[in-house]
């Protein structure tokens, strides 16, 4: 299992208490505050709460309408080329079910 410093885990707690207040869900938050606009196909950010790592821990964001246009492969090539390591979490640790994300490390 991934580990995070005990901090950012309490940080994320907290976090995911007020996006349930304000926004109802994280699925919610992700739309309002993370794509720019409905049009927006994808966002690439760092990790706010990266698990323990060497690498620069990223998150790719997948607009669910743009999804189908976006499977791994064209995102190892186009997107983050210059990745060491990229996946999905399992479904049993996402706190986002709704919104296709990977995590990478660069």
């Amino acid at each position: 299992m991934l580990k995070r410093e005990l901090g950012d885990y309490e940080r994320y707690d907290i976090h995911k208490k007020i996006t349930k207040e304000l926004f109802g869900d994280s699925e919610e938050y992700i739309k309002t505050k993370i794509f720019d606009s409905s049009f927006t196909p994808y966002v690439l950010c760092s990790n706010t709460f990266p698990y323990k790592t060497p690498y620069k821990h990223k998150v790719l964001f997948i607009n669910p309408k743009y999804e189908k246009f976006y499977p791994l492969e064209r995102i190892k090539r186009e997107i983050v080329p210059n990745y060491i390591k990229i996946w999905i979490n399992d479904p049993s640790t996402q706190s986002v079910h709704t919104i296709k994300h990977y995590q990478i490390y660069i």
